[in-house]
């Protein structure tokens, strides 16, 4: 069986136009996970400058591609949430750093073996489509002196199958379909560090 993880990878590698597939709005950011916004925040009454580390990474170990194209996402979302007082990406030793490692691996379609479960936030079947890929965000945010906070978030982008379309879902380009979703996780973990009262 195709694999669909290769059109959307392929997107996020190559982003030509000529590739087509990246262009249709074939990609359907998975409908289950909450939605979260930024007036889910509160305004940073001490805001710290922070230490930003994005990298990305597939089943073959670091994807560099996808860290140089979702990296201005990752830095867009955080400098957004003015949590923090300046974004630099080389700190010092008593710097705050947040870590986001983002990785993906295939979303099996029914009848496919599983070598790993699905999270359950996750959509296994979404109607009208066919596979997909999760995205597994890590997100650490160290303080000397303290223990790091540590959270784990899923995700997932769906691929359209032919026939009817998933109903009352958003329909993306692959690479908007990817960054909604990046910029959900990032958020989430703002949301629940700022909850922690850990800034």
């Amino acid at each position: 069986m195709t694999n669909p993880v290769r059109p959307i990878l392929l997107c996020l590698a190559l982003a030509l136009p000529a590739f087509t597939g990246c262009l249709h709005r074939n990609y359907y950011p998975d409908p289950k996970p909450a939605r979260v916004s930024f007036d889910d925040l509160r305004m940073a009454e001490h805001p710290k400058p922070v230490q930003l580390v994005f990298d990305a990474y597939n089943e073959n170990g670091p994807f560099l591609e996808a860290t140089r194209k979702l990296a201005p996402k990752a830095l867009e979302v955080v400098t957004f949430s003015r949590l923090f007082s300046s974004i630099v990406k080389v700190g010092s030793d008593n710097m705050p750093r947040l870590q986001l490692r983002l990785t993906e691996r295939g979303l099996p379609e029914p009848g496919d073996v599983a070598t790993e479960p699905v999270p359950p936030n996750i959509t296994f079947s979404l109607p009208g489509t066919a596979g997909g890929v999760i995205y597994t965000l890590t997100a650490t945010y160290q303080t000397i002196g303290k223990e790091p906070v540590k959270k784990v978030y899923n995700h997932a982008v769906h691929v359209a199958a032919h026939g009817p379309k998933p109903e009352g879902v958003k329909s993306l380009r692959a690479i908007s379909a990817v960054e909604d979703v990046v910029e959900q996780m990032i958020l989430s973990f703002l949301i629940d560090l700022q909850k922690s009262d850990r800034l």
